[in-house]
């Protein structure tokens, strides 16, 4: 009877024996189309980390606690997610008990997932979903959120710094594919060449690069560097045929040490190949792999990939 939820259009006062707190402005997701999705890892675990301070403080012991939130859809989804990752990681709750709390709130106040493309949503995803894949990475060994390093989550998550994730610890980082040659992109940034990945490659034990998207750069570049290089093209915002598959999955289960795969953007492509690797070693649902590759790396498979990991579930 200590944790309340409220939104809210008009300001908050605390009465007494309560403490209202919020994440809105703070943190939010940061679309790249038209796409909407939880909070990413590094957001979810300084919300713990937050939360988990407030509770050990003395003069919170015996006060209400109010999480409020604006009536923005958004907003409401999202602080939704943040305190039923607490309930599911800190407290033991199930996803579907997690839940229940909220199931009297109006389906038209929430909004779902969806992936990063302009067009209309024909899949989407439940805050019941990425609870699902949290808790699923949790029970595999991908996730410890005690000992989860956000700030290492935040610095290689910065385009300028590899934007690159591990989204399979000790098996699969997913980043934006370098090009050739440096080009200026805008406001002092520029893009990176394969040579900028060589250092933190190696801190990482990623000794084999896949390449799903047309040939930006040479490579032989990473090659002579002593990395395996492997080109399993196919096209931008597609699904991959069962040979691309097959091939994938071999060199996975095949690689020594970590694989740093990547398309265009290190999102689509990427992400499609990788849920299936999850489905197939580590059980994961669709559902359950998309949503855990978009909490760790936000616009994660996008269009047709969606429906295709849910047609290929059976199969994996």
């Amino acid at each position: 009877d200590r944790l309340y939820f409220m939104t809210t259009q008009a300001p908050v006062t605390a009465k007494h024996g309560q403490y209202f707190f919020t994440m809105d402005g703070v943190m939010s997701y940061m679309p790249f189309c038209a796409d909407f999705g939880p909070f990413n890892l590094g957001m979810t675990k300084h919300f713990l980390d937050t939360f988990e301070d407030m509770l050990r403080r003395a003069e919170m012991k015996s006060l209400k606690l109010v999480y409020y939130t604006s009536t923005n859809p958004c907003d409401v989804s999202n602080a939704i997610y943040l305190l039923g990752t607490f309930l599911i990681l800190q407290l033991g709750v199930s996803p579907q008990d997690a839940w229940f709390p909220f199931s009297q709130i109006s389906s038209k106040a929430i909004r779902l997932y969806r992936d990063a493309t302009w067009v209309p949503s024909t899949y989407d995803l439940h805050i019941t979903d990425c609870w699902a894949g949290l808790l699923k990475a949790v029970k595999t060994g991908l996730f410890n959120y005690k000992t989860f390093d956000k700030d290492e989550y935040f610095y290689y998550d910065n385009p300028d710094n590899g934007d690159m994730h591990e989204v399979l610890k000790g098996k699969f980082f997913a980043f934006k594919g370098p090009s050739g040659r440096r080009k200026y992109l805008g406001s002092g940034r520029y893009t990176l060449l394969p040579s900028d990945y060589f250092d933190v490659f190696r801190s990482k034990n990623i000794k084999t690069v896949v390449r799903l998207n047309n040939k930006e750069y040479d490579r032989n570049v990473f090659v002579q560097s002593g990395f395996q290089h492997h080109d399993l093209f196919f096209t931008d915002c597609t699904t991959p045929s069962d040979t691309i598959v097959d091939k994938f999955l071999r060199i996975a289960e095949g690689a020594e040490g970590s694989l740093a795969v990547h398309c265009l953007a290190g999102l689509g492509r990427t992400g499609t190949l990788i849920a299936l690797y999850m489905m197939k070693h580590l059980q994961f649902t669709a559902n359950e792999a998309m949503a855990w590759l978009r909490i760790v790396r936000p616009g994660s498979v996008i269009g047709p990939q969606q429906q295709y990991l849910q047609d290929q579930q059976a199969r994996m």
